[in-house]
Formats: structure tokens, C-alpha cells, sequence
């Protein structure tokens, strides 16, 4: 699962881990590395846009990346997928 949240929302739910119990404040800790990491990664973001192409592979400007062992990072991009390309036999 996915959930997009602003920079404030984030911050208020680390701010309320952080008042619980260890396990949550361990979680908000951790949740607040992550970020930074992320921010870190900003530069695998910015070549990863220079590979948008309009209406087909998009970037965001927070998109998650994933460094690797590998030289080089995973950068998480959205594609358009058209009706037609997914019928099935089976229901929505």
C-alpha cells in the first residue's frame, strides 16, 4: 500500500509516535531516516526524470528510490496502461 502525505502530515505522524510507547517511538525514528535517505537519493530522481516521456513514463517529484549493492538505483515511475492493453477473461 501507497500513501501520499504531505511533509507536514508526515511530520505530525512522526510527532505523535514519538509519543508512545518504544516500539513507536523506534518506528518514528526510523520513519524520519528513511526520509532522509530519501532526500539523499534526490540526484537518482533527478537523472530518472530526464527519462519521462509525457503520458507514458512520468516521474514524481518524491518518488521512492532504492539504492542497490549494484552501482546505480531503482527509481519508482508510473506508466500508462490503456483500457485495451488489459482485457482479461476474469472480472474487475
Amino acid at each position: 500500500m501507497w500513501l501520499n502525505v504531505t511533509g507536514k502530515e508526515f511530520l505530525k505522524i512522526c510527532q505523535t509516535l514519538n509519543k508512545e510507547d518504544g516500539a513507536s517511538k523506534k518506528l518514528a525514528h526510523e520513519l524520519l531516516l528513511r526520509r532522509e535517505e530519501q532526500k539523499r537519493l534526490a540526484k537518482y530522481r533527478k537523472a530518472a526524470e530526464k527519462q519521462q516521456k509525457d503520458g507514458e513514463i512520468e516521474i514524481d517529484r518524491d518518488a521512492v528510490v532504492s539504492k542497490g549493492a549494484d552501482p546505480g538505483a531503482y527509481v519508482m515511475a508510473w506508466i500508462w496502461i490503456y483500457d485495451e492493453e488489459c482485457k482479461s477473461t476474469t472480472p474487475d
